[in-house]
C-alpha cells in the first residue's frame, strides 16, 4: 500500500506499507525488480520524492533468521509511483452566504483547468482532513454547501484531482478561506437598503418643506391689486375735497 497516493507531488513523502499474516517477519522492498532495502518493520518512508523515486515497487517477506518454520513469500502485486505534472496549479477558494437558507454557506472551489475531464474536488477542514468530496465531474468549479452554524470562524482548504491514465493527479491545496458568521442574509441587506433610501427621501422632503416655510414667514403680506387701486382712489378723492372746500378762516 502506498500513501498519500500513487501519483505524488514533488517533495512529498511516500509511505510504502507491506503486510504479512505471520509474526517475526522481515520485509524486502524492491524497486524495478531490484532489492532496495530490508526492513524489520513496515512502513517504509521515502522522503522528499523526486525523479529518482519514480518506478515500480513490490514487497516480499521471509521469517527472521533463527525462527522456524522458515517462510519465503513471492513478490507482492506491483505498485507504480509517478510524479504528477508541475503545471497542476492549486485552485482558488471563496465563500458566500446561501441566499435560500441563511443557516448554510457555500464554499466555492475553482480549478484553473478550462476543459477538465473527470475531475474530483476535495474540501479540507482546519486539520487538513477531508471534510467533503465531489467525485468525477466535468466541471472546473464546484460548490460545497456546509452549515454556517457549525463551521463559522474556521479555516477551509480545497484541492482537485484529474485522472491521468489509471492514476489521479492531485493539485496542491489552496490557500485557506475563513468562514465568518453571517449576520445578514441578502434579503435583509436589500430591505435595509430600501429603508435607507426611503429615509433619505423623507429627509429631503422635510428640508424642502422647512425652507419653503421660512421663505413664507420672512416676506410681508401682499395686497391684492384691486384693493391697492381702491386705496389709491380714496386718498385722491379726500385730497380733492379738502382743496375744493377749504376750512373758513376764523375772524376776530
Amino acid at each position: 500500500m502506498v500513501k498519500p497516493r500513487k501519483m505524488v507531488q514533488r517533495g512529498e513523502d511516500i509511505t510504502i506499507t507491506c503486510k504479512a499474516p505471520y509474526p517475526n517477519i522481515q520485509f524486502t522492498i524492491y524497486k524495478d525488480m531490484k532489492s532496495l532495502k530490508d526492513i524489520d518493520e513496515s512502513p517504509h518512508v521515502i522522503p522528499n520524492a523526486g525523479e529518482n523515486d519514480v518506478g515500480q515497487y513490490m514487497c516480499s517477506f521471509r521469517t527472521k533468521p533463527g525462527w522456524k518454520p522458515q517462510i519465503q513469500s513471492d513478490y507482492s502485486n506491483p505498485v507504480t509511483i509517478q510524479l504528477q505534472p508541475e503545471d497542476l496549479f492549486s485552485p482558488s477558494v471563496s465563500w458566500v452566504a446561501d441566499v435560500s437558507d441563511d443557516k448554510y454557506v457555500n464554499i466555492i472551489c475553482q480549478a484553473p483547468e478550462k476543459n477538465p475531464r473527470m475531475v474530483s474536488f476535495y474540501l479540507f477542514n482546519s486539520s487538513k482532513d477531508i471534510q467533503e468530496e465531489i467525485l468525477d465531474v466535468e466541471e472546473s468549479r464546484v460548490i460545497f454547501n456546509i452549515s454556517s452554524r457549525d463551521h463559522t470562524q474556521k479555516k477551509y482548504y480545497c484541492s482537485y484531482a484529474k485522472r491521468m491514465g489509471s492514476n489521479l493527479a492531485v493539485s496542491p491545496i489552496s490557500k485557506p478561506v475563513v468562514i465568518w458568521r453571517v449576520d445578514y442574509t441578502t434579503r435583509n441587506i436589500i430591505r435595509l437598503f430600501i429603508s435607507a433610501v426611503v429615509l433619505i427621501l423623507l429627509g429631503f422632503i422635510l428640508v424642502k418643506h422647512f425652507q419653503h416655510f421660512q421663505e413664507t414667514e420672512e416676506q410681508p403680506p401682499r395686497i391684492p391689486p384691486a384693493r391697492r387701486t381702491h386705496t389709491a382712489k380714496s386718498d385722491y378723492t379726500e385730497r380733492m375735497q379738502i382743496l375744493q372746500n377749504p376750512c373758513p378762516e376764523s375772524h376776530y
